[in-house]
């Protein structure tokens, strides 16, 4: 790997694209177990009076934020409100190609990456690891 810029984000967050588990794992062995994204359109509980998205495994919402947790990429200064619907994510955030041509338009060398919602979730770890490496 050369290094262009020398600079290395140590805080980046990995997305998964939205089908990656709905695409790969079996409906009829799984179920709602499968992790996917819901839509809810409750303002009482989600604070916004139009339909989200959210993560849910096994039928459960497993966090009432934002479908993809990657802040630099909003567009909000404060980075206090996310993209509320799959479609509002930009795609570098879950986009490998794309995520390396933002990388290098914002003069990034590399970044150490941690899982978002639903890998980061405890339910996703099912104590059923055929499950678990679906």
């Amino acid at each position: 790997m050369e290094i262009k810029f020398g600079l290395f984000s140590c805080d980046s967050h990995a997305q998964i694209e939205k089908d990656a588990f709905t695409k790969r794992m079996s409906k009829a062995k799984y179920g709602d177990r499968i992790p996917r994204l819901i839509e809810i359109n409750d303002a009482a509980q989600t604070g916004y009076d139009r339909p989200v998205h959210r993560w849910a495994i096994a039928g459960k919402v497993i966090d009432n934020r934002s479908p993809a947790n990657c802040p630099a990429m909003w567009n909000d200064p404060r980075r206090l409100k996310g993209p509320q619907r799959w479609e509002e994510v930009p795609k570098g955030v879950y986009d490998p190609a794309e995520r390396l041509k933002m990388l290098d338009s914002d003069g990034v060398d590399g970044e150490a990456l941690f899982p978002n919602q639903p890998v980061q979730s405890v339910p996703f770890l099912q104590s059923d690891a055929e499950f678990e490496l679906g």
